[in-house]
């Protein structure tokens, strides 16, 4: 038997058999790389055909990239024809643009047929599902299950690689139901679990990572977990202060249903649901008093393996969304505003120019004309970019810098445009790899640097230092500025969104520079944040792993999910 056992490449999961059928789930694409690189580099080192397709954040060109940082002999297995690097839409979509389950299985079978009759020991795959809609996510459960069935006893290793955030909990139920066990990504490192009793412990774990509020109970209503967003709905801290039954509910908090009724009743919750069952609740919350309108999801657990039942209570904030919806409504004023300005000056220009026999006249009216272009061409690149990264949809060209050296070019830059007194902090030959894309880090850097600037007085200073700290490095940007108003330091991160005492500073913009940088550093397994200066002022800290010599080659650790990594 010990012959059919492989080295999966992942310290965590160690030697397995063919036919292992594996989901992960990841935060960022540098979580896929955490666990890929290390997979596909024994795969090839033990003469197996090794197949990545790739999705959303991880394209081909990433993908390709990262192996041959990581693999110094990367390129002969690509020339080969042993790795090979596939985008999703050639592999899994047919040619009328549909997905059919039953393909993507007939086409393992084929590409293991001539794995094998061309020598290697076997086929070793993944594939990234972030591409997947919902209107074909039944189908693809039905491609899972059906895989875990044909490669059982072939010698195939899968890696199916599932994206984490925002994933509903009855379709991660699904997914781990199709697996032999599941790779995890925690605060410490990654995990394996298989389901030898500890599937519920891992959805309990998982539920936490969810935005929206969970209930996990049993079929008398007794409430078995509940996460962090679920507890702040009602206004308390611990499930023991939630209370131990879900019917006790409506009493404790005031809760009333849809049709104006104040008790819940297992009939009423759980009575012939099925599988689903949609409710609106309303929810007074104890600590602040407001009443939030609760989208309520019910669904009964469809798992054999466990002792009795389990329903998931989902809640969805609708207050939430509306705010989001008037943020939205706020946003589209701005842009107009934004695109009108530099439009009425270009449509009372060009009159002009239409008029003017002077060649002064005209160097004058054309360089108005290139400054509103340009304008335009910013804003214009600004919402590009931040659909892109909202989207989880930008490509990156990462490789590994050192980034004092790129700190000390853009403080160079920023002496250019600034008379303060700019202080740097850290050892002019310091030296801190980073695996990332030079051009993004670049952007953050200057945008962060350039607030400094524009938010504190010429006569103030301004101090920038770079500390390395628990695996990661820590650029910091401290300033004798205005400051940021009291409730705002994490809202200056949302689109549009500009602090109220923006107007202080005389400086013109649309609020997006720190939504996108933050989305970038976050792309890169990073973060950033801002935090209030002891004596008035602001200290903006960027935050992103180091490169860890000798690893996989990729050192963007991973991604913050939603809080960052602080």
């Amino acid at each position: 038997m010990r012959k059919h056992m492989r080295d999966s490449g992942i310290s965590v999961l160690g030697r397995v058999s063919w036919g292992t059928h594996v989901c992960a789930f990841y935060d960022s694409a540098s979580d896929m790389l955490e666990i890929l690189i290390p997979y596909f580099r024994s795969g090839l080192e033990n003469n197996e055909k090794c197949i990545w397709i790739c999705s959303g954040s991880l394209g081909t060109r990433e993908a390709e990239d990262a192996l041959k940082a990581a693999m110094p002999d990367a390129g002969r297995y690509f020339s080969s024809g042993q790795m090979t690097v596939l985008p999703y839409d050639e592999f899994y979509v047919d040619t009328w643009g549909g997905f059919c389950s039953q393909r993507p299985i007939n086409q393992w079978k084929n590409l293991l047929d001539q794995a094998l009759s061309q020598g290697y020991a076997g086929l070793r795959v993944t594939g990234d599902t972030s591409w997947i809609d919902p209107s074909i996510w039944e189908s693809f459960c039905e491609y899972e299950r059906n895989l875990y069935g044909a490669i059982n006893h072939e010698r195939v290793l899968v890696v199916c690689c599932y994206p984490r955030q925002g994933a509903w909990v009855p379709d991660v139920i699904q997914v781990l139901g199709t697996h032999q066990c599941a790779l995890v990504r925690r605060e410490h490192g990654w995990e394996a679990i298989s389901w030898g009793g500890q599937r519920e412990r891992y959805l309990e774990s998982l539920i936490d990572g969810i935005a929206e509020g969970v209930l996990v109970t049993d079929e008398t209503g007794r409430i078995l977990a509940a996460n962090h967003s679920a507890l702040n709905y009602f206004g308390v801290d611990t499930l023991i202060d939630l209370g131990h039954n879900i019917c006790a509910l409506g009493r404790r908090f005031s809760l009333r249903t849809e049709s104006g009724g104040a008790a819940l009743s297992i009939p009423a919750l759980f009575d012939g649901i099925g599988t689903a069952r949609r409710q609106r609740w309303f929810v007074t919350n104890e600590k602040d008093g407001c009443t939030l309108d609760l989208l309520v999801h019910i669904r009964e657990l469809e798992d054999a393996s466990l002792s009795s039942k389990r329903y998931l209570v989902l809640m969805q904030d609708l207050t939430a969304v509306r705010s989001m919806e008037r943020a939205r409504d706020r946003a589209v004023r701005i842009l107009a505003h934004e695109l009108r300005n530099p439009l009425q000056i270009l449509k009372a220009v060009i009159p002009l120019i239409e008029d003017s026999h002077s060649a002064a006249n005209l160097r004058r009216y054309v360089a108005a004309l290139k400054k509103q272009v340009d304008s335009l061409s910013e804003l214009t690149e600004d919402l590009l970019l931040a659909f892109r990264t909202g989207s989880d949809s930008l490509s990156m060209s990462p490789r590994l810098i050192d980034i004092s050296r790129l700190v000390a070019a853009c403080v160079e830059w920023l002496k250019t445009l600034s008379d303060h007194e700019i202080i740097t902090l850290y050892r002019p030959d310091l030296e801190v790899p980073v695996y990332v894309d030079e051009s993004r880090i670049r952007q953050i850097l200057t945008n962060i640097f350039a607030n400094a600037v524009k938010y504190t007085p010429s006569d103030r200073r301004i101090w920038i230092d770079i500390r390395s700290l628990g695996g990661r490095v820590l650029i910091r940007v401290e300033d004798e500025g205005i400051g940021i108003p009291e409730g705002e330091n994490d809202l200056i991160f949302h689109p549009f969104f500009r602090a109220s005492n923006s107007s202080l500073a005389s400086t013109e913009g649309m609020g997006l520079g720190l939504y996108i940088s933050r989305q970038l550093a976050r792309l890169h397994g990073g973060d950033l944040w801002a935090e209030d200066r002891h004596g008035g002022g602001t200290v903006m800290t960027l935050s992103l792993p180091l490169y860890a010599r000798g690893m996989s080659g990729q050192a963007y650790g991973r991604a913050s999910a939603g809080s960052g990594t602080r």
